[in-house]
């Protein structure tokens, strides 16, 4: 992922900074290429690995550019593996499955969900085969359970 910054005026003067990111690159592969063209497009494959790039790669992102991020907002269902991400390094990289209510407060105090559908979308649910396969997951990364950050807001 590649990332650039945008400070966007706001209506009243303010200055937004917007970090966004594109998977676009030369070394990534056609298909990886074009997981960040646009949000709404292709098949649950397509958007699961969009899911991925936006909530597990979103805060290491954040971390990489030095952003000190105390609370996500979370939309809909497209950052969702966000709160795998926060998990696995509230554990220090630790097996997820060592979590303890405690783990799960800590992560759950830094996320802001919000909906402005009003039902569920089919085709934002995603088995915990197909995630794994998609993820080539096993062990620790096995499934149990997008990116623009806002800062100085």
């Amino acid at each position: 992922m590649r990332c650039w910054r945008y400070d966007l005026l706001g209506r009243y003067g303010h200055m937004c900074r917007l970090t966004c990111w594109t998977t676009d690159l030369d070394g990534n592969s056609e298909w990886d290429r074009h997981l960040t063209d646009c949000l709404y497009g292709g098949d649950t494959n397509y958007r699961l690995q969009q899911e991925i790039v936006l909530g597990m790669g979103g805060p290491r992102m954040a971390n990489a550019l030095g952003y000190r991020v105390n609370v996500y907002h979370m939309n809909e269902g497209h950052a969702a593996l966000l709160t795998l991400a926060l998990l696995e390094s509230q554990l220090g990289g630790g097996p997820l499955g060592a979590a303890t209510e405690t783990d799960i407060a800590q992560v759950r105090q830094k996320c802001v969900f919000t909906t402005h559908t009003p039902v569920p979308a089919g085709h934002d649910r995603f088995s915990a085969e197909q995630t794994n396969r998609i993820l080539g997951a096993t062990g620790r990364h096995a499934c149990r359970i997008r990116a623009v950050f806002a800062t100085e807001c």
